[in-house]
């Protein structure tokens, strides 16, 4: 027996925007993208459904600890190129202009 074809999600999003979007029946764009018009129905009810919750959740995505490690560091970098920064802009010495290049 033949193992039934498996659909990435992207691919699903897509079929389903169009029989959101589209006026064409079920089985036309089934046709199109050579799947059942039961999964076109299906994907389109998915989508419509899971709407709600995905405009609802405004919040972040989680941040791992080696990212907040990270960013801890590179806010640390910042700050001490500030200070330097400042301590230059102070500074009544001029750099030498030559041999820089």
């Amino acid at each position: 027996m033949a193992k039934p074809p498996t659909f990435s999600a992207e691919f699903k999003a897509k079929v389903a925007l169009v029989a959101i979007s589209s006026h064409k029946t079920p089985q036309e764009i089934a046709r199109i993208f050579e799947i059942r018009p039961s999964q076109v129905l299906e994907w389109k009810q998915q989508i419509l459904e899971g709407a709600p919750q995905l405009l609802a959740n405004r919040q972040s995505p989680p941040v791992s600890r080696e990212q907040q490690a990270l960013l801890k560091e590179l806010y640390r970098q910042i700050a001490q190129l500030k200070v330097e920064v400042e301590l230059l802009k102070r500074s009544k010495t001029v750099l030498p202009t030559s041999n820089w290049c």
